[in-house]
């Protein structure tokens, strides 16, 4: 274990402004089946300490894993020296909370104690579940990955925060095909704690509900390109949050006047029904965190409240810049990277309205379930996203399966139509987002929506 201490002390008697240090181990195991047959079994175990220094308006960081600590130190304070000769108005660092706290994730079953036959069993049986549904089931994947994060993170403002984070992820992908036709389909559970994630969230049904769906598929009709009234499921509600808010809301993106959200606080830019959350504190959830990786408390953030831009996602540098309040939304993928601005779990707040009632009041639109792709351009909120599937509706009742569809748009216009808001909200979505080269688990959900006149593509 590190000498954390002692490297703020070397820091400091070298005359930084400000200086952090964090210790991060990452223990994992991931067992994959193709096929119905063992394809990967591994496990992993590494560790290592970041150092980052804030010196006169500028910052500089290293990564070291077994090596000369002091070496690391002045390797991250010649950066910063260095690129603070290039900075002309130096603002001074300044941070309002001095957190000092032991967080530990709950488990009711520790990974160590369940032995790796009955993992490979578990994961087994669900492959097994997949094939054998239907003769058009023709391919299947499932993944099975466990992580314990441990991290201590120190500075020299006094923050002083350890926290052990552990978490399962499993997935399961279903391929079918029948007369030429191909279809996929796709589930996937996550949460912080321990083994017993796998019953609490229904994992072992999953290898049957993703099947089932692959299956439905098969013989599921194109849709008309053209413009329908909708209702989007909470997962793709959740992919409308992330992608076409949560990432233009980091704060970061705001600095570099990267965000389409830039210079628009407190303006309306929404619907008066849709509010927008993020909050790392929900128990049970993939984005589950007490602590963020800069050893803030988390905290919920309100980013769009009735309609109105209310708030940016925040690290210490940039609440800075900003002269914003920290929010606990600093994340770092592993010891070789800075903390940067980062979503936990987004997603749309409940509404009012039942499920039948968003129904109800469509004559001919259409229910748009899950997602497999898709992109959104930050600086002007261009979005398209590939649905998994959907229905058409008619005269206020779900008919039939369609595939083959995605909705485009753009993000701050398709917030305005949006004229119902579910009263079923559920945080479903498990990921791992990408960043500056950096993947951290994230969640995202909300209710069921009802926008009007979306732009859908199609196959017919």
């Amino acid at each position: 274990m590190y000498n954390l201490d002692k490297i703020i002390n070397i820091g400091l008697k070298i005359g930084v402004d400000f200086i952090e240090a964090r210790f991060q181990s990452n223990s994992n195991l991931t067992i994959t089946y193709f096929d119905g047959k063992p394809r990967n079994i591994q496990h992993g175990f590494d560790n290592g300490i970041a150092i980052r220094i804030y010196y006169k308006g500028a910052w500089g960081f290293s990564g070291i894993n077994n090596e000369d600590i002091e070496k690391g130190i002045h390797v991250a304070y010649k950066m910063a020296k260095k690129a603070s000769e290039k900075i002309d108005q130096k603002k001074e660092l300044k941070i309002s909370k001095h957190e000092k706290a032991r967080s530990i994730t709950k488990v009711q079953i520790p990974f160590e104690n369940v032995s790796i036959e009955d993992k490979l069993e578990v994961v087994k049986t669900i492959s097994q579940d997949i094939e054998k549904h239907s003769e058009h089931i023709k391919s299947s994947t499932v993944n099975y990955n466990e992580n314990v994060d441990k991290k201590i993170i120190c500075n020299s403002f006094g923050i002083n925060v350890e926290k052990i984070e552990s978490y399962l992820h499993l997935s399961c992908t279903a391929i079918g095909l029948m007369e030429g036709n191909r279809s996929r389909g796709y589930e996937a559970i996550g949460s912080t704690g321990g083994f017993e994630v796998i019953k609490e969230k229904n994992g072992y049904n999953l290898g049957e509900k993703v099947a089932k769906k692959a299956e439905m598929l098969i013989s599921a009709k194109g849709i008309k390109p053209g413009v329908y009234d909708c209702v989007i499921d909470p997962i793709l509600a959740g992919v409308f949050a992330h992608e076409g808010i949560g990432h233009p809301s980091e704060a970061d993106a705001i600095v570099e006047g990267n965000s389409i959200l830039k210079d628009m606080l407190n303006q309306k830019i929404a619907s008066e029904l849709v509010t927008i959350k993020d909050n790392p504190l929900i128990e049970g959830t993939y984005g589950n965190y007490e602590y963020d990786d800069e050893g803030i408390k988390g905290q919920e953030k309100i980013i769009i409240k009735n309609g109105y831009l209310n708030q940016f996602l925040n690290n210490i540098e940039t609440a800075n810049i900003l002269n914003h309040e920290m929010n606990g939304s600093a994340r770092a993928a592993s010891y070789l990277n800075e903390p940067i601005v980062r979503m936990s779990n987004i997603f749309f707040d409940k509404g009012d309205y039942k499920f039948d009632e968003l129904i109800n009041e469509i004559n001919f639109g259409l229910y748009l379930k899950g997602f497999v792709y898709g992109y959104v351009t930050p600086n002007n909120g261009q979005y398209t996203f590939k649905c998994e599937y959907g229905y058409v509706i008619e005269k206020g009742e779900i008919e039939y399966p369609i595939r083959e569809v995605s909705t485009s748009g753009q993000i701050l216009e398709t917030l305005k139509k949006i004229d119902a808001v579910g009263n079923d909200l559920v945080i479903e979505g498990v990921g791992h987002c990408g960043k500056e080269g950096q993947f951290v688990r994230v969640g995202d959900g909300g209710p069921h929506l009802r926008a009007r006149k979306i732009v859908i593509g199609g196959s017919e």
